[in-house]
């Protein structure tokens, strides 16, 4: 099935510079019809869910069973509705493995890591980490050292990037500012540090790839004694304020930012949070005033978005500029694509579903995978944005995953 892709065209002036940038206008009609057909997988439903693309195209997703799960899979799409899946080999005897987090990198490593915890033991908390050597020859994963980083060591979940002038390695970060440059052993390659305030859980970071070397970005969510943060590696001087408290209360543990650098500009920087009052973004634009909306009146993308628990909202950096938005409102998936100074696209209606993640590929083309409220499966769906032609629609569903017998 096809249809036309519209471009519209967000023109915005700001300190003197004028902006003008294409968005995508993918119609719903056709993605609201081709909803999924669900397959049972276990017992338990997946709410942590990644994503990421090899350079041949095919979709790899890490998933945990629920918060509160211990277990964790990986899904690999070997061919046009083809999927291997299998449970992952276990890291830690922690009561929750969870939020697991996956990157490809240009050599087609797959790096992933998940956060290990139980409440009252550090030797068993921590982060988990897992590489496959090149998912387009072997998709053997490989259990590496758990890592321990920062003063706060194994309480704080971890965020994973990878950059591309630097293969051989990943970089994980934790609570406060502290990272880590990981090799292909699990060996510490140095000690990382991008300063962002004291964060405790309530933080994210993301590379974002320059020729230069990748420009990191960090945020936290804040809270009355610590200023919501964020800061990239590009910047000199301290931290600066996205959100204002108390008009944005996203003091609460269980609320958790995100933050995601452009893929033409890697200094800027979108950073968000789904709050109890809804989904909402700030961006930091170096090149046209610094922050894009007062931090007392944020753009809110949805105010009816899912309250998500202890997980960041999911983003990706539209090629070419801007960044594409994933997030749930009444048991359905919706997206949204935003350019570098604020300007919203319209809300696209994927269909039924929860816990959505997203990426884009080379070509700039977008890949969800998501779950389903209340229920044990797993959807993929590609959308081939392209450059103006057409789109097709492509949607299947993860084949079944079986927990323990």
């Amino acid at each position: 099935m096809r249809k036309v892709l519209v471009l519209l065209t967000g023109v915005l002036l700001s300190a003197g510079i004028c902006y003008a940038q294409d968005i995508p206008n993918l119609t719903t009609e056709n993605l609201a019809a081709k909803t999924a057909i669900a397959e049972t997988f276990g017992s338990v439903r997946a709410e942590g869910i990644s994503i990421g693309i090899d350079s041949a195209g095919l979709a790899h997703v890490a998933s945990d069973f629920g918060f509160f799960g211990n277990t964790l899979y990986m899904s690999h799409r070997i061919g046009a509705n083809q999927w291997t899946q299998a449970q992952m080999p276990e890291h830690s005897v922690a009561n929750n493995a969870h939020r697991p987090q996956l990157k490809i990198d240009k050599q087609d490593r797959l790096w992933v890591i998940s956060h290990y915890f139980t409440a009252g033991n550090l030797q068993v908390s921590g982060t988990g980490l897992w590489t496959v050597n090149n998912v387009l020859n072997d998709l053997t994963l490989i259990m590496l050292p758990e890592q321990h980083i920062g003063p706060q060591d194994g309480w704080i979940n971890g965020s994973l990037g990878v950059d591309d002038t630097l293969p051989g390695r990943c970089y994980i970060y934790t609570g406060d500012g502290y990272g880590r440059a990981v090799g292909t052993s699990g060996e510490n390659l140095g000690e990382q540090y991008l300063q962002i305030g004291q964060s405790g859980e309530q933080h994210d970071y993301d590379l974002a790839q320059r020729a230069g070397g990748a420009v990191t970005h960090g945020c936290q969510a804040g809270s009355p004694s610590n200023p919501s943060s964020y800061n990239n590696s590009a910047r000199t001087g301290s931290p600066i304020v996205w959100a204002h408290y108390p008009t944005y209360n996203l003091g609460p543990d269980e609320i958790h930012p995100g933050v995601v650098g452009d893929s033409e500009n890697p200094e800027i920087g979108y950073i968000a949070c789904v709050w109890d009052q809804g989904f909402v973004m700030n961006i930091w634009n170096p090149a046209n005033g610094g922050l894009q909306r007062p931090t007392t009146s944020l753009i809110t993308i949805d105010a009816n978005a899912f309250h998500l628990y202890r997980k960041v909202p999911r983003m990706a950096a539209a090629k070419g500029g801007g960044v594409w938005v994933a997030w749930t409102r009444a048991n359905r998936v919706k997206l949204q694509f935003i350019t570098q100074v604020g300007v919203q696209g319209p809300e696209i209606d994927v269909g039924p579903g929860a816990w959505p993640d997203v990426t884009v590929d080379a070509d700039g083309n977008l890949h969800l995978a998501y779950g389903q409220a209340n229920q044990n499966v797993m959807n993929y769906l590609k959308i081939n944005v392209g450059t103006g032609g057409g789109d097709d629609i492509l949607m299947m569903v993860i084949p079944a995953l079986q927990s323990n017998p």
